[in-house]
């Protein structure tokens, strides 16, 4: 599943930290929906 063209779900969920101290780090549908529009609107103009 991809965020967005170059951000995979994977590349936005990941979290050492998270891993580390056994924290799902699963967003909710809203903030999915935030991710998406902050790799559109942030990370995309940066990696075209």
């Amino acid at each position: 599943m991809r965020i967005s063209k170059h951000v995979s779900y994977k590349e936005g969920v990941y979290s050492r930290t998270a891993l580390r101290l056994g924290i799902e780090n699963i967003p909710s549908d809203e903030h999915l929906s935030t991710m998406k529009v902050t790799a559109e609107k942030i990370f995309e103009p940066l990696r075209n």
